[in-house]
């Protein structure tokens, strides 16, 4: 069974609650806002989707460290992103992120540089955006310093692969 654990209500989570019925082998360990947003759109989104009632934890941090989630969904504030993907990172959970991953180009190292331990150890790390074309537009420039990306439409899926 891999245990699932949601941060952040602030995008596209509900995509991956809804998918949770149809996935025996994935249950939802735990969610956390990952700021001071109240847990409720989290609630009432797993309630009205798959009938559950996940585990509301104040402190994302707490959350992976107590419930060593396999794969975590990150969702919550922007500017945040990058720290919370780093966080699972660093503790060898998986990540899918809401675009975007990281708002400036130093997160976007500071993930880098997590990733790249991380990936020793088998991890992934995802990231969803919808305009596929200002994502398509980064990725070229992003290659162009190194970074190779697996490209997948529908919507457009972003795994980085290596340096």
């Amino acid at each position: 069974m891999l245990k699932l654990a949601l941060v952040g209500s602030r995008g596209h989570f509900p995509y991956v609650v809804n998918g949770l019925s149809n996935l025996e082998n994935v249950q939802l360990v735990g969610v956390s806002t990952g700021c001071d947003d109240p847990p409720d759109r989290l609630l009432q989104v797993c309630d009205q989707l798959c009938g559950i009632t996940p585990t509301v934890h104040d402190d994302y941090v707490a959350m992976l460290d107590t419930l060593r989630p396999d794969i975590v969904c990150v969702d919550g504030p922007f500017e945040r992103h990058a720290e919370m993907v780093i966080a699972a990172l660093e503790r060898g959970t998986a990540v899918f992120c809401e675009k975007p991953m990281a708002t400036t180009r130093e997160d976007l190292e500071r993930i880098r540089a997590a990733w790249e331990k991380a990936k020793e150890l088998g991890i992934k790390l995802g990231a969803n955006g919808h305009d596929s074309r200002k994502i398509v537009s980064k990725i070229k420039d992003l290659e162009q310093d190194g970074y190779q990306f697996d490209v997948a439409d529908g919507p457009l899926k972003i795994l980085m692969q290596k340096f």
